[in-house]
């Protein structure tokens, strides 16, 4: 049985994993409306867990707003060490900027596959755009240290 939502200890909402119904104040072990069984254990480790991914979302696109600067450095330190004659630590600096733009762009992805009826819960949307242009700087680095000469 489902205590009364003002009892319930969880930020979000017991949702069924079956249908997504909000399961707020649904007394028995059941779902009303697929009629699917449910342990209220588990609904709260539920809530729970999709309440953190939905953190992660923050930390991801603040970590993301700090990596640009080092990664345009990156670049930039791996440009001059190139015309210096340092073609070896030009291509291991290169390396290291895609890995870090590409590693640093692939936790607000990850950070934004959370279930649908989640979404709403967001305080900030991901920043997909974002991250999609630091993986394109990432794997450009990561091309030119393979590729140029």
């Amino acid at each position: 049985m489902l205590p009364p939502p003002r009892d319930w200890p969880e930020k979000l909402p017991p949702i069924c994993e079956h249908c997504q119904y909000n399961l707020t104040g649904v007394r028995g072990d059941r779902c009303p409306e697929c009629g699917n069984g449910f342990l209220l254990t588990n609904l709260r480790q539920r809530a729970r867990e999709t309440y953190h991914s939905l953190r992660r979302v923050e930390d991801a696109n603040e970590n993301l707003d700090i990596c640009v600067m080092p990664c345009v450095l990156g670049w930039l330190l791996s440009v001059t060490l190139y015309f210096l004659g340092l073609e070896v630590v030009a291509r291991v600096v290169a390396m290291l900027v895609g890995l870090f733009s590409i590693s640093m762009a692939g936790q607000v992805f990850r950070a934004a596959k959370c279930p649908s009826w989640a979404k709403q819960y967001m305080n900030v949307l991901p920043k997909t755009e974002k991250a999609g242009i630091m993986i394109a700087i990432g794997l450009a680095a990561l091309v030119a240290a393979a590729l140029v000469p």
